[in-house]
């Protein structure tokens, strides 16, 4: 199960309060899981404050099921991180380890920009000035020590 799809689920087992069994991608938020029109507002909001996404009135009336709430924010929460990626020029005597202390606080993540700029780098040692870099915002995954 993908973490967008995760996360989804357990939003629907808080709010609704269902068993996680019940929650399936084939699952009707009202037929299914109990919902009334109320509570698929309340869904929605948490949707969008959860994966920090804007979802417009008349495409959430389109969301009735699981399943058409993951495919939903998968679509829009990838253009959305895209959006959250900054750029950073290399200037001379910038290593990898430094942005990552500039962006993120912590040196280590240097693996995190270098990831986000394959193929244009080949090595994390071996940066240029003038090189604009990617920075990718930091998944949850990668906040953990």
């Amino acid at each position: 199960m993908s973490d967008i799809s995760s996360r989804v689920k357990a939003i629907i087992v808080d709010k609704l309060g269902v068993d996680d069994s019940e929650v399936t991608f084939e699952a009707s938020f009202t037929n299914d899981l109990g919902a009334d029109s109320l509570d698929t507002v309340e869904l929605i909001m948490e949707f969008e404050k959860e994966f920090d996404i804007q979802i417009p009135d008349d495409q959430a009336e389109n969301i009735a099921t699981v399943g058409q709430a993951i495919t939903y924010i998968e679509r829009n929460n990838s253009e959305a991180g895209e959006e959250m990626s900054q750029l950073h020029t290399v200037v001379s005597g910038d290593t990898l380890s430094k942005i990552a202390k500039k962006f993120y606080g912590d040196a280590m993540k240097y693996s995190v920009i270098f990831e986000a700029n394959k193929p244009m780098l080949t090595d994390p040692d071996k940066i240029l000035p003038g090189q604009v870099l990617k920075i990718p915002s930091l998944k949850k995954e990668d906040t953990k020590n």
